[in-house]
C-alpha cells in the first residue's frame, strides 16, 4: 500500500507518468462512481451486503465498470488537455495529437474485458478517440461542466435490480463533480505542464521536407 500511494504522489514529468496517471485515475473513476452510487441505492444492512455478492448483480457490476472506464478516460483526458493548453502556444495540435496518442495507448494496453466483449470494445475506443479529437473544436471544460455532461450516461449504464432504491441523479452528478476536481488538482499540482507538453508535442509527425508543398511561383 505504501508503495501504491507513493505512486500515485509522484511527480507527472513525462509521457510515461502522464500516462499512468490518466489511466489509473480513469479506472478508479469509473469503478468507485459505478460500485459507490450502487451502494448508495442498495441502503445499508444484510440486504445490501446479500445483493453484492449476488453472482448475476455482480457480473452486472463488473460490466458497468468496463463501460465507463473509456468514458472516464475521455473526462480525464479533458481535465488534462485543458490544464496543458496554456503551455501548449502555437503548438496546441501537436500537444492534441501526442496526448491522444498516449491515452489511447494506455487504452489499448488492456485486454479485451470479458464482460463486454470485441466488438462494444472497438466501438468504445472509436468513441474515446472521437471525443479526444472534438477537444481542438472546444474551449476547456471545468470538472462541474464535465460531470453535468457525461452523468447521463453514467446513469444509463448502472445496474439494474429490484431490490436498489430509486436513482439519485442529483447525488451521481455531485460524486462525479468531487472525484473530477480531485483529479484536476492533482494533476496540476503534481504535472510538470511545459515540459510534458513540450514532450506530447514532440510525438507529432514531422513532414519530410520532399513532402512539405512547394512555394507558389
Amino acid at each position: 500500500m505504501a508503495l501504491l500511494d507513493h505512486f500515485r504522489r509522484r511527480a507527472i514529468r513525462d509521457q510515461t507518468t502522464a500516462g499512468a496517471f490518466i489511466d489509473e485515475q480513469s479506472f478508479r473513476l469509473a469503478e468507485s462512481c459505478v460500485l459507490d452510487y450502487s451502494r448508495l441505492r442498495a441502503g445499508a444492512g444484510a440486504g445490501a451486503e446479500a445483493l453484492f455478492a449476488d453472482a448475476p448483480f455482480a457480473a452486472s457490476l463488473e460490466k458497468a465498470c468496463w463501460e465507463a472506464y473509456p468514458r472516464a478516460l475521455t473526462m480525464v483526458g479533458t481535465i488534462a488537455e485543458g490544464a496543458l493548453r496554456p503551455y501548449a502556444g502555437e503548438h496546441a495540435h501537436a500537444v492534441l495529437y501526442g496526448l491522444i496518442a498516449m491515452i489511447l495507448e494506455q487504452f489499448d494496453r488492456r485486454p479485451v474485458p470479458r464482460a463486454i466483449g470485441e466488438a462494444e470494445w472497438r466501438a468504445a475506443r472509436a468513441d474515446l478517440e472521437r471525443s479526444l479529437n472534438d477537444l481542438a473544436r472546444s474551449w476547456p471544460k471545468t470538472p462541474e461542466a464535465l460531470a453535468r455532461d457525461h452523468s447521463g450516461f453514467y446513469l444509463a449504464i448502472m445496474p439494474l435490480h429490484p431490490k436498489l432504491g430509486a436513482d439519485d441523479f442529483a447525488a451521481l452528478r455531485n460524486q462525479l463533480t468531487l472525484s473530477l476536481q480531485h483529479i484536476h488538482e492533482g494533476f496540476a499540482q503534481r504535472a510538470n505542464l511545459l515540459a510534458l507538453a513540450g514532450e506530447l508535442a514532440g510525438r507529432m509527425p514531422k513532414v519530410e521536407t520532399s513532402e512539405a508543398p512547394s512555394a507558389p511561383a
